[in-house]
C-alpha cells in the first residue's frame, strides 16, 4: 500500500502534495516529469473511482437521511392504516352486536308480553276489591258502635 492512499481525504490535490518522494538532484528533472505524471494519472484514477462509487450505489449521508426518513413515513402510514382498519372492524361488530341483541329482546317481549295481559285483570280485581275495603271498614265500625251501645 503506497503513502498516498493512506492521505486520500476528500480531494485528490492534497494526495498529490503530501505523497511527493525525495528527489535527487542530478535527476530532477526527469524524476520531477515522471512523478507529475504519474501522480495526475493516479488522482485522476481516485478522482474517478469516487464519483463512480458515488453515483453508483453506495449512498451518501444525504441519501440515507432521505431514506430513513421516507421508511419513517411508511411506517407511519401503515400503523395509521391499522388503526383505522381495526376501528372499522369494532365498530362494525358492536352494530351486529346490538342488532342482534335488539332481534334477541323483540323475540322475548313477544313471548312475554301474552303472559303479562293474562295477569292484568288479576291486577284490576284486586285494586277493585282493595277499594270496597274502605265501605267494609265504614260498616264494621257501625257495627262496633252499635254493639257497644246496647251494652251500656
Amino acid at each position: 500500500m503506497s503513502m498516498s492512499t493512506h492521505y486520500v481525504t476528500k480531494t485528490c490535490k492534497a494526495v498529490c502534495l503530501i505523497s511527493k518522494p525525495p528527489k535527487p538532484v542530478q535527476y530532477l528533472s526527469l524524476i520531477e516529469n515522471v512523478w507529475e505524471h504519474e501522480t495526475r494519472q493516479a488522482c485522476y484514477r481516485i478522482d474517478s473511482r469516487f464519483s463512480t462509487m458515488s453515483q453508483s450505489g453506495i449512498p451518501q449521508q444525504r441519501d440515507t437521511e432521505h431514506l430513513l426518513l421516507l421508511l419513517l413515513v411508511v411506517v407511519v402510514v401503515i400503523v395509521v392504516v391499522v388503526v383505522v382498519v381495526v376501528v372499522v372492524v369494532v365498530i362494525v361488530v358492536l352494530l351486529l352486536l346490538a342488532m342482534f341483541l335488539n332481534a334477541l329482546l323483540e323475540e322475548y317481549d313477544s313471548t312475554v308480553t301474552p303472559t303479562f295481559e293474562k295477569l292484568q285483570p288479576t291486577f284490576v280485581n284486586v285494586s277493585v276489591h282493595i277499594n270496597n275495603i274502605d265501605a267494609v271498614n265504614e260498616q264494621t265500625m257501625v257495627s262496633c258502635f252499635q254493639v257497644s251501645r246496647l251494652h251500656t
